[in-house]
């Protein structure tokens, strides 16, 4: 058998690899060669095909498996029919079981299987079945043939060994080509069904080990001799330990964990154990070690980590009381599988209370105590697991180590393998993030469950609950009080119902507890510590209630915002919110890939802004949840700015409940609802909104959301704002679906053909063409057809006089930059094409020539939300931009005398003039950014600063501003290229760019595949502006979901705004002569603005202050590498020298 195996699983691994890239192929001959086992001699058969026989096995009925099926043989050692029967039981299960998987695996994504690792698993899948097939046609019927069929199962068992490790491998090679979601239903289904096989395989294996040595004559009735007794515990059957201690697991892997501690930190935690260390159940020992090993790993690590390596680990164990069980004949399984059409019952477990004994030798007889059930409580103060990470421990390949952590090769991912297999292989306590995912599958697959309870900055509790052999009792527990003992054992169950009886009294009213979970497995002991006394005694009832499917106007609420393309929700919860809060917890477990991702935002305006900052970049709408009146007052100003910028946003504010007295489900139970209560509070916002309205009814909720996202993404795009009362929102519905291509905005509009015509030919006879634009740059294509417009006619130039997108390439000859209505170009032009902006000029400070003609083109060209606008054009269109400017490059691409125009030496010649007046507008901007004089103790100033950063970062920042009177000069500096490279506050709202820059960060990483992923983001902002940011909300949220930022703060020591605005009205006025401390415009002394920062981060932030050319050499390269590095940074500019700033004491 030493030699055969092995050669058997080279020869048919060489061919499942020679074949392995043509099986999927429909019209390839897709077969294999099964091999007969050498020591059995059997008909010739012919030589099957994959598609027929694979597939019918797979499609076969499955017998489910039951505890009662691994024990109804007896324990060892085992009769020769006992044996036999146990062969022809393990033998009428596997094939079908193995063939399931290969169908599994053929129906992954062929460049997946095609994976090295995964080709791998393939082949060992078949060389197994191919092992197995001989056999499935006769039953093993005398002792030679099991010897012979139990080393066919001892090479199934040593070929699939590493499969999770192999496995995990593949597909972390293949993460790029699967989704995420796919790798986790696959995986889910392929280890429960391979925990079964293996399982089912030991199991035989384990008895036939243990029946040994056995005679060849010995008969059916005939009994074992006394010499085949051997030296497996008494209480085993098989791999089943009856009078398992869960006590000694954790002592055993507490001594391996610890050792793996001492190796790589030099350190090893206490571990404690209360409770009920004596307890004992059945159960597999080697399953309930690999799942201890993985918990106590992540414990030991955590406190070793968070420098909490004197805090012990508790570990508390409590036995169950024997109740009646729930009889099921339904397999233990997660619901990702029940989605399928195909039956697992190979991956799911019954428990099943009927042994079938035929004699004595069979029976199974139970240590004393044994228990139904095991609870392990495993406390560790590590710390805790952030809210970010949390709902990621269960996602397979997660994991927080990196890849220089695992080493080389990998850590041994299958802690099961390495201890079973006293391999020493964990080189690290680390893996690939398999454990948890693996671990939960192991307790699962017998009816148990693993539950985290994490508080962040504290610790994690991990609930183990662990099903064993079941052992009938009474229905009610019933315990006398006569002594105060204390009843300590944890119990599983939904509710308590409790009578206090006492001398006095017959009976008190029967109190009813319900309970969630990890509550559930409390309970019971924090009740009969506050009740059990020498004068009472207490009567409880543990009930387990029906599993109960809610789902309410809320979840429904999510579903279509989730339908509709929302990916995230910016909330600031309050009392209107509670079936909100249900929903979300609902949506986050059931449906963590499904489910908007929640950012919680202590302060609305920042919310909105973070919402604000996603959707300008991506173009997708986002969701903002804030708190009734108060909540949507809280919002300020940036639901201007929303508007104003056009930012495709959803605001959902509750409102408080209608009802008084309980009538409804969410009716009013609060002070504060009367409070709240206002009489429209949809006119809070609604002028700034492009639709607002109540749903009033849940079973409409889902066209309700979609219409209101139609509202915000046509254009004019913008935010909307839906309200629902508690008693709406809490409303149980059917659940239900419609068509979310109702959420799509209406197509962009396009030019007439008389406006097409109009612009190219206007265009082509223009000597000073100007093109002047605001927010055309929202689209990327945009910007690309403004180029392509700008390269055919050679005298166009572009001004930007918005500032809130990048419009317009920066380095491109015809690139007048950015100005706020202030250009001599506007006044020299002959022709204007306003495109897509808001304020093309500002007329008492600059206006076009009484002879220029001015066209308008724009996406809204009444300006709906401004009561006074006028532009004097000759003629308006609605179009979208980008559409109207390739609409024109394809009209004069295709008229042949717009082309000679093009092609004519006059146009050539307006391109050489064009370009040597944009060389010597930056030879300017270029001068004014010199070094000042000075040397390395020259203040900064604000060109010199802007060009150091934009040197400084990366080519492809995107960039976040808010520099208000500075603006134009960062413009300059920093002439952004890329298309939605920029983007500034689409309004005058003051503050947008904390939470805009966040939101930015948070896109960016989202499509790039995970924190700090995506494209630098560096946010530059004035120091008032910074004030309005509220940055005590925004850093403690970089902080909390790791959004590292680079925020540079101008201080130039308060407002210039408004004096800049008093001098335009007042040029001469006493003001003119004013200070900016006489004018209340000062900030002297000014905060510490990187210390509030610092300190609303919990100290988590890089934090500077330069105000010389050498302390700006110096700290602006570490905070760009800090962000670069994963920790957000913040960098205080102090302009024109320190005095009247905050200087840190030395």
């Amino acid at each position: 058998m030493a030699t055969t195996i092995p050669f058997q699983a080279r020869s048919v691994g060489c061919g499942i690899r020679n074949s392995i890239l043509r099986y999927r192929n429909p019209t390839a001959v897709r077969c294999f060669t099964f091999s007969r086992h050498s020591r059995f001699d059997t008909q010739s058969q012919p030589t099957p095909r994959a598609n027929d026989q694979v597939a019918q096995l797979a499609a076969s009925r499955r017998h489910p498996l039951t505890l009662a099926d691994l024990l109804k043989h007896g324990r060892p050692p085992l009769s020769k029919d006992a044996l036999l029967a146990s062969a022809n039981f393990t033998l009428s299960l596997l094939p079908a079981r193995l063939a399931s998987r290969i169908e599994a695996l053929r129906n992954l994504p062929f460049i997946v299987v095609a994976n090295p690792h995964v080709s791998k698993i393939y082949g060992n899948y078949v060389h197994s079945l191919s092992t197995l097939l001989p056999w499935q046609k006769r039953q093993v019927t005398n002792l030679e043939e099991e010897n012979q069929f139990a080393e066919v199962l001892a090479d199934l068992v040593h070929t699939h060994a590493n499969t999770i490790p192999i496995l995990a491998r593949g597909f972390l090679e293949c993460r790029r080509y699967i989704d995420p979601a796919e790798v986790t239903r696959f995986l889910d289904t392929h280890l429960r069904a391979r925990i079964g096989t293996r399982l089912i395989a030991e199991q035989h294996l384990a008895l036939h080990f243990a029946s040994l040595p056995v005679g060849d004559g010995m008969s059916g009735s005939q009994e074992p001799k006394e010499s085949r007794k051997n030296t497996i515990p008494s209480n085993y059957i098989g791999v089943i330990d009856t009078a398992l201690q869960p006590a000694r697991i954790v002592r055993t892997c507490e001594e391996f964990v610890g050792e793996i501690c001492e190796l790589k930190y030099g350190v090893r935690p206490r571990l404690e154990i209360d409770g009920q260390p004596d307890a004992s159940f059945a159960h597999v020992p080697v399953h309930v070690e690999y799942i201890l090993t993985e918990l106590l790993k992540n414990a030991f690590r955590a406190v070793i980590e968070s420098g909490n390596e004197r805090e012990p680990i508790e570990v508390t164990i409590a036995a169950a009381p024997d109740v009646p069980s729930r009889q099921t004949h339904e397999p233990v399984t997660r619901p990702v599988e029940a989605q399928g059409t195909q039956s697992h019952s190979d991956v799911g477990f019954h428990v099943d209370t009927v042994v079938g004994t035929a004699d004595a030798n069979e029976s199974i007889k139970f240590s004393t105590p044994s228990s139904q059930s095991i609870t392990l409580r495993i406390r560790d103060r590590g710390g805790g697991i952030s809210p970010e990470v949390l709902p990621q421990v269960w996602s397979y390949s997660f994991t927080t180590f990196s890849d220089l952590d695992m080493g080389e090769g990998g850590s041994s991912i299958d802690a099961l393998n390495t201890i079973s297999n006293n391999s020493g292989q964990l080189s690290s306590i680390a893996g690939l993030g398999y454990g948890l995912p693996l671990s939960r599958a192991y307790a699962e697959y017998f009816g148990g469950s693993i539950a985290v309870q994490s508080l962040w900055g504290w610790g994690t509790d991990v609930y183990l609950t662990l099903n064993g052999m079941h052992n009938p009792a009474a229905e009610f527990v019933r315990r006398s009080g006569q002594s105060s003992a204390v009843h300590s054992e944890i119990w599983p169950i939904d509710c308590f119902v409790i009578t206090l009886l006492s001398t006095s009294r017959s009976s008190w009213p029967a109190l009813i507890y319900p309970l969630s979970p990890p509550f559930n497995t409390i309970a019971g002991h924090l009740i009969l510590c506050a009740l059990t006394g020498p004068r009472y005694s207490i009567s409880i009832a543990m009930y387990t209630a029906p599993s109960i499917e809610v789902y309410t106007a809320s979840f429904a609420f999510f579903e279509a915002l989730w339908e509709a393309g929302v990916t995230h929700c910016f909330v600031n919860l309050g009392s209107d919110h509670p079936s909100i809060l249900e929903a979300m917890v609902k949506g986050q477990k059931e449906k963590p890939d499904e489910f908007p991702k929640i950012v919680t935002c202590p302060n609305e305006m920042v919310a909105l802004s973070m919402a604000d900052g996603y959707a300008r970049l991506t173009g997708k709408p986002q969701c903002v949840i804030v708190h009734v009146d108060v909540g949507t007052q809280g919002l300020g100003a940036a639901v201007h700015n929303a508007s104003c910028g056009r930012a495709p946003v959803l605001i959902f504010a509750g409102l408080s409940p209608f009802t008084l007295e309980g009538e409804m489900r969410g009716s009013r139970t609060e002070y504060i609802h009367w409070i709240q209560d206002v009489p429209d509070q949809k006119q809070i916002v609604s002028q700034y909104c492009r639709y607002s309205a109540d749903i009033r009814t849940g079973k409409n909720i889902k066209q309700m959301v979609h219409r209101a996202l139609q509202f915000a993404t046509s254009d004019p795009k913008g935010p909307v704002y839906l309200v629902g009362a508690r008693e709406v929102m809490e409303e149980e519905i059917q659940p239900y679906r419609v068509n979310p291509h109702a959420a799509i905005g209406v197509a962009p509009s396009a030019l007439p053909s008389e406006g097409v015509e109009l612009i190219a030919s206007e265009l082509a006879a223009a000597k000073e063409p100007l093109v002047i634009v605001g927010y055309s740059g929202r689209e990327a294509r945009g910007v690309k057809e403004l180029v392509t417009l700008a390269d055919t006619f050679k005298g166009v130039r572009v001004l930007d006089t918005g500032g809130s997108d990048m419009c317009f390439p920066g380095d491109h000859p015809a690139s007048l930059g950015m100005r706020y209505g202030l250009h001599d170009a506007i006044k020299t032009a002959d022709l204007i094409l306003v495109a897509d902006c808001d304020v093309p000029w500002i007329p008492t400070q600059c206006r076009p020539s009484e002879s220029a003609k001015i066209i308008h083109v724009d996406v809204d060209p009444l300006k709906q939300q401004m009561p006074v606008f006028y532009i004097p054009a000759i003629a308006t269109f609605r179009a979208e931009s980008a559409t109207a400017f390739k609409q024109v490059n394809e009209y004069v691409s295709s008229n042949e005398r717009l082309k000679q125009v093009v092609n004519s030496e006059g146009n050539t010649t307006k391109g050489k003039i064009r370009e040597e007046e944009f060389r010597k507008a930056r030879r300017a901007i270029t001068a004014l950014a010199v070094t000042p004089p000075g040397g390395d103790e020259a203040a900064l100033n604000a060109p010199y600063l802007i060009s150091q950063i934009r040197k400084g970062c990366p080519i492809d920042t995107l960039w976040a501003i808010e520099s208000v009177t500075l603006t134009p000069i960062v413009s300059d500096q920093i002439a952004a290229t890329i298309p939605n490279s920029w983007i500034n506050c689409g309004g005058g709202g003051l503050g947008w760019s904390g939470g805009g820059a966040l939101g930015m960060k948070l896109a960016t990483d989202v499509e790039h595949g995970g924190s700090n992923k995506g494209k630098f983001v560096c946010q530059i902002v004035g120091d008032g502006t910074y004030l309005f940011s509220v940055p005590g909300s925004v850093y403690w949220i970089a902080r909390r979901y790791n959004i590292p930022v680079l925020t540079i703060v101008l201080n130039n020591k308060g407002w210039n705004a408004p004096r800049k605005s008093m001098l335009l009205v007042h040029p001469h006025g006493d003001g003119s002569r004013a200070t900016n401390e006489d004018l209340n415009i000062s900030f002297a002394p000014t905060p510490d603005y990187p210390g509030i920062a610092k300190a609303a981060s919990g100290g988590h932030i890089w934090a500077g202050t330069a105000a010389t050319v050498a302390e700006l050499g110096k700290l602006l390269p570490e905070a760009i590498q800090s962000v670069l590095n994963g920790t957000g940074a913040v960098l205080e500019a102090q302009l024109d020298g320190r005095t009247g700033k905050y200087v840190a004491n030395s």
